[in-house]
């Protein structure tokens, strides 16, 4: 690196988040700034580091444990490999959601499923995975990914799409055919969100297809009430929000995922019609629960039946905002505009809601606040010192 040793910084300070006891804070961040001359930043410390914080995790907060701590001393330090691998090294600019997943998948490797982000996820299920907003809820799904991958492909996987010259979905394809497989990230994305709805930790409910299920391992359950000691939404992914819309669902932005369910008007059976906007690029499943039985691609206009409990899963496989039809349709394909970075200030007070929500301090991640600056300095001309 830019001083010459092997060894790493971890600076642990009380980072000026603000927090006091509850809302958000900062947990650490990883400053690619540092690998810096002080011509091109005269902040630099020259040196690998990241920043980890001991407020509240170290200080004055019980709720928070050692293991968030080491979880995020985990995260940050894929962030570190990633800068090196794909910044340095191939002065590409990855992908925030990506470079987010891929430090959400490693501190599973050694601290085991996050029950956090699980609860994270269900409360706003429908959320971009590839629209990067810096708010709490892009981990809820950042994390789903990451684990589907993992529980998919292992951790070579991750190490293929940091090798890759490219970035975005365009490495994570790459990386697919080169271990090999003839999977896409379009393809896994549809199955993700039918594992995600069969919300059962076992790879053998639907036979022969571990595609469609997460791994006992996971501990993602999204038909549970609770994950370790976190309640989840009752009755799990399937709340009574989404229960019986009989007209058009809300709309799905690019790369996200739908879920409603379904009762018979009179027990035991009913029947449902999902009907597609017109030229959407919109995929659905459904998945009769009280035969246990699931109807994947199913087709646009057509009725299917069910028994007991039916369940919904519309994904959006596209880089474009659609809107989702139950029965009924009421919008068309339009374009999103990509969203803007915030600032670490602007990334707290997003996260102080979902903190008292879930009724305990929520931690942010600043690096893209850190890479965007960082990446200003590139286009500059400046590079780091090695």
């Amino acid at each position: 690196g830019i001083d010459g040793d092997p060894k790493i910084t971890i600076l642990l300070l009380n980072i000026r988040d603000g927090f006091n006891g509850a809302g958000g804070y900062v947990a650490g961040y990883f400053d690619p700034g540092n690998e810096y001359p002080l011509s091109a930043n005269p902040y630099s410390n020259r040196r690998e580091m990241f920043y980890l914080n001991i407020n509240p995790i170290l200080i004055n907060y019980p709720l928070i444990t050692a293991a968030d701590f080491y979880t995020t001393l985990a995260h940050e330090f894929q962030h570190m490999i990633h800068w090196e691998q794909k910044s340095r090294l191939l002065n590409k600019d990855d992908d925030t959601w990506l470079d987010e997943a891929m430090s959400e998948a490693a501190p599973t490797y050694l601290y085991g499923p996050s029950c956090d982000r699980l609860y994270t996820y269900e409360k706003d299920p429908s959320n971009s995975l590839t629209v990067w907003n810096d708010t709490v809820s892009d981990y809820g799904i950042a994390y789903m990914w990451s684990q589907y991958y993992k529980d998919q492909f292992g951790g070579t996987i991750f190490k293929e799409i940091m090798q890759q010259n490219s970035i975005g979905i365009t490495s994570v394809n790459s990386a697919l055919a080169t271990i090999p497989s003839s999977r896409t990230f379009e393809t896994t994305f549809y199955d993700m969100s039918i594992a995600i709805g069969s919300g059962m930790t076992t790879m053998t409910r639907w036979t022969g297809h571990p595609e469609w299920t997460y791994s006992v391992a996971s501990g993602i359950d999204t038909r549970s009430t609770s994950c370790g000691t976190f309640p989840l939404s009752m009755p799990g992914l399937f709340v009574s929000g989404n229960q019986n819309p009989t007209v058009a669902l809300p709309a799905l932005g690019p790369w996200s995922v739908g879920f409603s369910w379904y009762t018979p008007l009179s027990l035991p059976s009913g029947t449902v019609t999902w009907t597609a906007p017109p030229a959407s690029p919109e995929k659905a499943a459904f998945i009769d629960d009280g035969t246990d039985r699931l109807l994947t691609n199913i087709v646009s206009g057509s009725s299917y039946t069910y028994s007991i409990e039916g369940y919904l899963v519309v994904s959006n496989p596209s880089d474009l905002s659609v809107g989702s039809g139950g029965s009924v349709v009421r919008s068309s394909v339009s374009t999103l505009a990509p969203a803007m970075s915030l600032s670490p200030k602007e990334m707290l007070e997003a996260a102080n809601a979902a903190s008292q929500a879930l009724g305990r301090p929520r931690s942010v991640c600043v690096q893209s606040a850190f890479k965007d600056r960082e990446k200003e300095m590139r286009r500059k001309g400046f590079k780091p010192g090695f």
